[in-house]
């Protein structure tokens, strides 16, 4: 059987327009704000203790590594790894790369220079690796993805699941934690002290309009990793509309252009980023729906009791 082609012209633009963007926004002095903060803060000797810094602190060697680069340096290379790990992410999850990569998301992760992309990637890298009982690099790379807590931890968590529960996946993960806490005691009580739940900024969850509420969306519980990541994006108290380029590499079909409509920013400001939640509110319908039509299906030959148990069952 003949392999898939890694690159076709569609996907080489979709590849390459994201990267010029990147060398664009250098070109003309625009260094994304988040990447310019996180470095300032690893090289600012008046901050030891890196405050306002919400990423896992296992990661601050890397920041510290793109540290000694030139600003303008460090940023491709970051934005490279970000547009990389959308590209390996949707190879992987067999989701649609163009749609990705040209998605207003990939957009402002690059605009920004958050660490999305990375994390995607490295999603992408623990699933590949648990196919094949890499368990070690697996874990390690969950460890990258749960740089961003909100994210990576628990869909890492649910790949963890899905794809057979190797201990030795969780248990390097956990080294890697211990190993932080070595280095940095109580640095998650810091990062979470830091947070707070009044930002709503760029959220697509519903958590913003009606609170512990929509944690009630959990009680059909998901069995893909589409579903749950939908249903992440829904409930978390708060879930960055940028985010959603995991959701993207993901066999979610032509829904992924209703993201889209965060390009409705440059006329309507803030308020036209919490649009996008129809993105994954429309998955999570879209799911329900199939799962009822699967389970329809297979109840033709079934009782009728069996067949109102089998419907009504999350």
């Amino acid at each position: 059987m003949a392999t898939p082609r890694l690159l076709n012209l569609g996907k080489a633009f979709a590849l390459l327009l994201p990267l010029g963007l990147a060398v664009a926004f250098v070109a003309t002095g625009v260094v994304a704000p988040d990447y310019r903060t996180y470095i300032a803060m690893v090289t600012d000797r008046t901050s030891p203790d890196f405050v306002g810094y919400l990423y896992a602190y296992w990661f601050l060697p890397v920041f510290q590594f793109l540290s000694l680069l030139p600003l303008p340096a460090g940023y491709l290379i970051w934005s490279a790894c970000n547009i990389a790990g959308v590209w390996w992410g949707a190879r992987v999850f067999k989701g649609n790369a163009i749609i990705a990569l040209l998605s207003y998301q990939m957009f402002t992760v690059l605009w920004y220079g958050n660490i999305t992309g990375i994390v995607i990637g490295a999603l992408a890298v623990m699933a590949w690796s648990l196919q094949r009982d890499r368990a070690v690099v697996a874990g390690l790379a969950w460890a990258v993805a749960a740089t961003k807590l909100q994210l990576g931890l628990p869909l890492g968590l649910a790949i963890w699941l899905l794809g057979g529960r190797h201990p030795r996946a969780l248990l390097t993960l956990l080294v890697v934690v211990v190993a932080s806490l070595a280095l940095y005691p109580g640095w998650p009580l810091e990062m979470i002290g830091m947070m707070g739940l009044s930002n709503t900024l760029g959220s697509v969850s519903l958590w913003q309009w009606i609170g512990p509420l929509s944690l009630l969306l959990w009680l059909r519980l998901p069995r893909t990793l589409i579903g749950i990541t939908a249903t992440l994006a829904l409930t978390s108290p708060y879930f960055q509309q940028g985010d959603l380029l995991m959701l993207l590499v993901l066999p979610v079909g032509w829904l992924g252009l209703l993201a889209n409509v965060g390009f409705l920013y440059v006329v309507y400001g803030w308020d036209a980023l919490k649009l996008p939640v129809v993105f994954p509110a429309a998955v999570y319908v879209r799911d329900i729906i199939s799962s009822l039509r699967d389970r329809m299906l297979r109840a033709n030959t079934m009782p009728l009791h069996s067949v109102l148990m089998l419907i009504l069952r999350p």
